[in-house]
């Protein structure tokens, strides 16, 4: 009978190792599945400050309410030393938040021409080249100076 006893208890050993091995693999699978559906999920709600690594803007008379809030700034360079004209490269940024920055600086007194904005002090000239619908295949140009 001790035997028998010990028969039982390997078996009854091995069905539970079984079943616990089995039961962690259906886990993986499961955790596997919850990644793929996060990882889906993040494409529609693209964040772009997790693709670039945001560019401090230390220009002078540029002041924060000139930069647009949607985006990341990815370059400032002084682009004609002369002229004191800067360029800052903003990506993940589409054409409709393109808009809304446009209207947020028009609040703010400034007044629009031919994809230019200005007040009199400062003038933003808009390159939307690469400006697209989907915010992570969009980048947005703009060039500031004194006028």
């Amino acid at each position: 009978m001790t035997r028998e006893k010990l028969k039982i208890g390997v078996m009854a050993l091995a069905i539970g190792m079984f079943a616990v091995s089995c039961g962690s693999g259906g886990n993986k699978q499961q955790s596997g599945a919850a990644t793929i559906t996060a990882n889906n999920k993040s494409s529609d709600n693209y964040n772009p400050k997790e693709q670039f690594t945001a560019v401090p803007v230390n220009i002078d008379f540029v002041e924060d309410w000139m930069l647009p809030a949607d985006g990341v700034i990815t370059e400032v360079k002084l682009e004609d030393e002369g002229l004191g004209i800067y360029a800052v490269r903003i990506e993940g940024i589409s054409k409709t938040q393109c808009e809304k920055y446009q209207k947020t600086l028009e609040t703010k007194g400034m007044v629009f021409g031919f994809d230019a904005c200005n007040n009199g002090k400062v003038v933003i000239d808009f390159t939307k080249t690469f400006l697209k619908d989907k915010a992570e295949d969009s980048v947005l140009t703009l060039h500031f100076y004194k006028k």
